[in-house]
């Protein structure tokens, strides 16, 4: 449930500019507003049902990644980070750094019991199936858009990306080998003893943002050039 409220709050914090646009400017920007209203709204109600009608299906013991740790340092970044001096690009900003990492209560949710079932899987790869159709998105842009450049998200991405990795190996070899039970994660269930990925997800929330800060200024240059 916390990754979908952060994303929740990803979708809420980057399309505030729909505030100030006008959606019958063009063909393409009232497409793009029903779009932005349809990602937002879906994804408050999915918060909504999960709150709701389906909350006894929610293990809450089990989901105790704390969320401050996570937006605080995205909050702080994009204060630093941003194309421009104004509210929304500070506000995309943040919602750019949070949106690579907030798949991180899902994956630590992972951790803890050591195989996501078939549904749960299949959701945590639409979302990096997602991401996938963005870096399409970049790539065509960067093809036919002389100058686009958008370093921030693309760092962001790549932080997005690496966390999916590992998996994305397990899901799409579960599914190849054509077996039809939950995705296991790598050694949690056959090593006990041993914590993925090498470190704990709090510490892999840490090196995320250390980064962000490593690579935020060389993304910022690279924009403003």
């Amino acid at each position: 449930m916390k990754t979908q409220e952060l994303y929740a709050l990803v979708f809420l914090t980057r399309y505030v500019d729909l505030l100030f646009t006008n959606p019958l400017r063009s063909p393409l920007t009232t497409y793009n507003t029903i779009m932005k209203i349809l990602f937002i709204s879906t994804s408050l109600y999915i918060v909504h049902q999960m709150r709701t009608r389906y909350k006894h299906t929610y293990n809450e013991a089990a989901d105790a990644f704390r969320v401050p740790f996570l937006i605080g340092p995205a909050a702080v970044a994009a204060l630093l980070f941003h194309l421009k001096n104004t509210v929304v690009e500070v506000v995309w900003a943040f919602s750019i750094f949070l949106e690579a990492v907030a798949i991180m209560p899902q994956l630590f949710l992972l951790q803890k019991t050591g195989e996501v079932e078939n549904i749960t899987g299949h959701y945590i790869f639409a979302l990096g199936a997602y991401r996938g159709l963005y870096a399409l998105n970049w790539v065509w842009r960067a093809f036919w858009e002389p100058g686009y450049r958008q370093w921030l998200a693309w760092t962001a991405g790549i932080v997005q990306t690496g966390l999916y990795a590992d998996f994305f190996y397990h899901y799409i070899r579960r599914y190849v080998s054509g077996c039809c039970g939950g995705v296991r994660v790598r050694g949690v269930a056959a090593r006990p003893h041993t914590v993925w990925w090498g470190v704990e997800a709090l510490h892999l929330s840490s090196v995320c943002c250390i980064a962000w800060v490593a690579l935020a200024p060389l993304a910022a240059s690279f924009t403003r050039a």
